[in-house]
C-alpha cells in the first residue's frame, strides 16, 4: 500500500473512532485507535467507493514452491464490498496458461490445480478445461462491510519451458480481475525449495495490464537466498497484474510433471485401430481376384451404353444417358435433323419401342416428354431441361440391380458398417484434436492431431474397399474393361469398318471417349449414319462436332446450378469478481 493510501486510511479511522476532538484538548489517547474491519472498509468506501463496488484492503498471498515445481499457494483476501445486494466474491484460478517474457518469447503450458480449500463462507467448484472457478458466498445472503476469505491449494506446473535455464514466474495478482475490484495492499512470501543466486537481471516484479507492464513499485527482502518476503506500494486496479520472475540456474527443478496429450494420444490410438480393423476386414472380405483384360471387340451383350457406362466407373452420368440417344437411333428407334452448321437439331421418333429395357423406354419417355407433338423434339425443347431427367434415367435402369450382383451381399454389410463405424471414428478424432489444440496448442500437439486424422480418414478409405466381387462381379468386369481398353487403344479398329463405327459410337460416348474413337475411323468413314441427316456431314470430324453439339446441348444444365517478464505474463493469477 503506498504511504499516501496508509496515511489516509489512518487518518480515516482515527476521525471514526475518536471523533472530533474538542478545542482544549491537544492530546489524543492512543487506546481510543482501536483500528477494526468496519472503519477500515468504511475509510476505504470513502476514497475508492465511488469507482470500485470490491475493495480488497488486505491480500496476502503465501506461496510454498517445492523441488518438482508445483506450489501449494495460500492466498488471504479481506474484502469490503461497496456494492449494496453483493453475496461474496469469485476466483478464477487459470489452468490454460499462455506466457510471454519480457524478450518476446512465448510459451504454453497447462496446469494441475488440485487440494483447492475454501474457508469464509459456503463455495462452489467448477472445473474445466481452461480453469478452476471458485463461487464464494452464499445466494440467499446478502454481505455488508466486509468479509475475510481463505483460499489455499495446489498449483502443478509440470516441466519448466526455458531453454538453457529454470524459472518462477508467476502472477501473485492476475489481470483477469473485473474492472470493479481494486487492490489496495498486497503482501507476499514466497518459499523456494533450495537456495538460489539472484541479482537484479535475475529477479524482478513487473506490474501493470497485460503488454504494457512497468517495473513494479514494490519492497522485498531476499532470506537466506531462498524466502522472499515483500509487500506493494502501490495499487492494482482490475486488469492489473502483478508478477514476479526468478530466472534459476538450469536444473534447478527435479522430477517435474511432464507434459502430457491425453486427448491427441486417445485420437491417434483410436485412429490405429480403427485402420487396424479395417485393413483385416477387408483382407477377410474385401480381397477381389485380379482381373485380367483380354482384346475384346465387342461391347458385353448383356449391358446397354448407359449400363456400360456406369460400371465402367470413369465417366459421369450425363454421358452414359446421353449414348442412349445414338444408341437406340442405331437401332432404329430415332432419327436425327441437323441444320447446315450442326448447331441446331430435332430428335424425331421413327416407331414406339415395345422391347424389355427399361432404360430404353424410360429414357425415350422422358426425352420425348418435352416434345410439344410427342414425335419431335429440338434442342430449343430440352436445353435446360432435360439435364433433371438424367437421374431419374438412372434409377429407373438395371444399373443399380447388376451393380448390386456384382458384390458378395455379406461383405457389401460388413462395408457399410465399417464405413459408418470409421467416420464416426474420424469425427471421434476430429473433436478429440479440437479440444487437444486448445487445451494446448503446441507443435507436438497439432503433429499429433494431423497424425490421427490421417490414420482416420485412411481407416474411411479401406472400408471403402471392403466389398468383394461375386464371380458374375468378376466376369462382367473383365469383359467391361477388355471391351473399354480394346476401343481405347487399339489402332486396327478401322479395320473393321462403318457399321463397326457407328454401332459402338455410343458405348465409346458413354465412356467419354467419342472423339479419340472417331479418329481412328477418320480414313474409313465418309457416308453419316442412316439415322442422321443434315448438308452438314463432309467427313467423320464433322459428324463427331456435330454429336458433341448434341450431347452437350441434352445435358446442358443452367449456370449457377452447380455442385458445388511483463505483467500478467506468468502462471497462475488469473481473475475474479463480485457477485
Amino acid at each position: 500500500m503506498s504511504r499516501l493510501n496508509k496515511f489516509f486510511i489512518l487518518f480515516s479511522t482515527i476521525l471514526l473512532s475518536a471523533g472530533i476532538a474538542t478545542q482544549s484538548s491537544f492530546a489524543i489517547d492512543n487506546s481510543s485507535i482501536i483500528k477494526t474491519d468496519v472503519e477500515t472498509c468504511n475509510a476505504a468506501r470513502i476514497q475508492y467507493g465511488n469507482q470500485y463496488n470490491y475493495i480488497i484492503t488486505d491480500y496476502d498471498i503465501d506461496i510454498q514452491v517445492n523441488e518438482n515445481n508445483t506450489y501449494k499457494i495460500t492466498e488471504k483476501y479481506n474484502v469490503c464490498f461497496a456494492k449494496q445486494g453483493s453475496h461474496g466474491i469469485y476466483r478464477k484460478i487459470p489452468k490454460k496458461i499462455n506466457g510471454w517474457r519480457e524478450d518476446g518469447s512465448e510459451y504454453k503450458a497447462v496446469a494441475i490445480i488440485k487440494d483447492v480449500e475454501v474457508s469464509g463462507d459456503k463455495y462452489q467448484k467448477d472445473n474445466n478445461f481452461d480453469e478452476v472457478k471458485l463461487t464464494i458466498g452464499d445466494p440467499d445472503v446478502i454481505v455488508e462491510n466486509n468479509r475475510h476469505y481463505t483460499i489455499s491449494y495446489t498449483y502443478d506446473f509440470g516441466q519448466d519451458r526455458l531453454e538453457g535455464a529454470d524459472e518462477f514466474y508467476f502472477n501473485l495478482i492476475g489481470a483477469d480481475w473485473d474492472e470493479d475490484v481494486i487492490f489496495t495492499n498486497a503482501d507476499y512470501t514466497i518459499r523456494m525449495p533450495k537456495r538460489f543466486d539472484y541479482d537484479q537481471n535475475s529477479l524482478g516484479f513487473s506490474s501493470g495490464p497485460v503488454n504494457r507492464s512497468r517495473k513494479a513499485n514494490v519492497d522485498y527482502e531476499v532470506i537466506g537466498n531462498y524466502k522472499i518476503v515483500g509487500s506493494s506500494n502501490e495499487t492494482y486496479p482490475g486488469g492489473e497484474a502483478l508478477t514476479i520472475r526468478i530466472v534459476l540456474p538450469d536444473g534447478y527443478y527435479v522430477g517435474a510433471r511432464k507434459e502430457s496429450y491425453p486427448f491427441a494420444i486417445a485420437a491417434v490410438i483410436l485412429a490405429a485401430i480403427a485402420c487396424v480393423v479395417s485393413y483385416i476386414l477387408f483382407l477377410i472380405f474385401g480381397r477381389d481376384s485380379k482381373i485380367i483384360s483380354e482384346v475384346c471387340y465387342d461391347p458385353p451383350k448383356e449391358l446397354n451404353p448407359l449400363e456400360f457406362g456406369l460400371l465402367n466407373s470413369t465417366i459421369n452420368q450425363s454421358n452414359a444417358v446421353v449414348a442412349m440417344l445414338f444408341y437406340l437411333a442405331e437401332e432404329g428407334y430415332l432419327k436425327i435433323d441437323s441444320d447446315a452448321k450442326g448447331k441446331h437439331f430435332t430428335i424425331s421418333k421413327v416407331k414406339n419401342y415395345e422391347g424389355k429395357d427399361k432404360s430404353a423406354s424410360t429414357f425415350l419417355e422422358y426425352l420425348f416428354s418435352h416434345s410439344k407433338d410427342g414425335i419431335n423434339v429440338t434442342d430449343k425443347d430440352l436445353k435446360d431441361k432435360f439435364y433433371s431427367d438424367i437421374p431419374k434415367i438412372v434409377k429407373a435402369s438395371r444399373y443399380n440391380q447388376i451393380h448390386k450382383d456384382c458384390y458378395d451381399r455379406t461383405s457389401v454389410t460388413i462395408c457399410t458398417i465399417a464405413v459408418v463405424v470409421s467416420s464416426f471414428v474420424a469425427i471421434a478424432v476430429f473433436i478429440l484434436g479440437v479440444i487437444q489444440i486448445g487445451y494446448l496448442p503446441t507443435g507436438k500437439t497439432i503433429l499429433l492431431f494431423l497424425l490421427a486424422l490421417a490414420l482416420a480418414t485412411l481407416a474411411v478409405i479401406i472400408s471403402c474397399f471392403i466389398r468383394k466381387r461375386t464371380d458374375y462381379g468378376d466376369e462382367l468386369l473383365a469383359k467391361v474393361r477388355s471391351y473399354a481398353g480394346t476401343i481405347k487403344s487399339t489402332n486396327i479398329l478401322s479395320n473393321q469398318g462403318a457399321s463397326y463405327f457407328y454401332y459402338n459410337y455410343a458405348f465409346a460416348y458413354a465412356i467419354g471417349y467419342a472423339t479419340q474413337f472417331s479418329k481412328k475411323f477418320k480414313d474409313v468413314i465418309s457416308e453419316p449414319p442412316s439415322w442422321y441427316s443434315g448438308s452438314n456431314f463432309n467427313n467423320i470430324t464433322s459428324f463427331t462436332k456435330s454429336m458433341n453439339s448434341v450431347g452437350s446441348t441434352t445435358s446442358y444444365s443452367p449456370s449457377g446450378s452447380g455442385r458445388g517478464g511483463l505483467s500478467g505474463g506468468g502462471g497462475g493469477g488469473g481473475g475474479g469478481g463480485g457477485w
